[in-house]
């Protein structure tokens, strides 16, 4: 099964856009179709964001529903130590994301951030866009790593 990272912002973009192509992405995670691989650090940041007043307004949901759709979606994920390290993007925030990527061995990290995309790739796992992750899914919808 693939084993995904998801930036933060794409979960941001798929709480404001429920039928966009990173809500499609967290439908798929949903619905067991991918493994989401987090870490503490990323769990927090999106909460956090999440929770953030002028975050909450736009989406309108309560801290409680929040809680209850990350808890959803950790069920089926696999959550790193996130003991390592990275060193590679030039926003020290988002290095968070590439170390995981590599202790939880994914496959890809899903990111909308011009500092993660213009990498291309991290140790050998390709950095893509939502949009671009959802073309190579269609063209290769029986890839799997088991």
């Amino acid at each position: 099964m693939i084993r995904v990272v998801i930036d933060t912002n794409v979960f941001i973009s798929a709480t404001f856009l429920p039928h966009s192509k990173p809500a499609q992405i967290i439908d798929w995670i949903r619905g067991g179709k991918m493994v989401w691989v987090t870490s503490p650090e990323i769990l927090e940041e999106i909460t956090r964001v999440l929770l953030c007043p002028r975050v909450k307004k736009r989406h309108g949901l309560t801290a409680q529903q929040i809680t209850k759709v990350l808890e959803g979606l950790i069920q089926g994920a696999e959550i790193t130590p996130g003991t390592m390290r990275a060193n590679a993007s030039r926003d020290p925030e988002d290095n968070k994301f590439l170390a995981c990527a590599v202790e939880g061995q994914a496959d890809y990290l899903v990111s909308g951030d011009k500092d993660l995309t213009d990498l291309k790739s991290y140790q050998d796992i390709p950095i893509v866009s939502p949009a671009a992750f959802l073309e190579i899914m269609a063209r290769a919808p029986h890839h799997d790593r088991n």
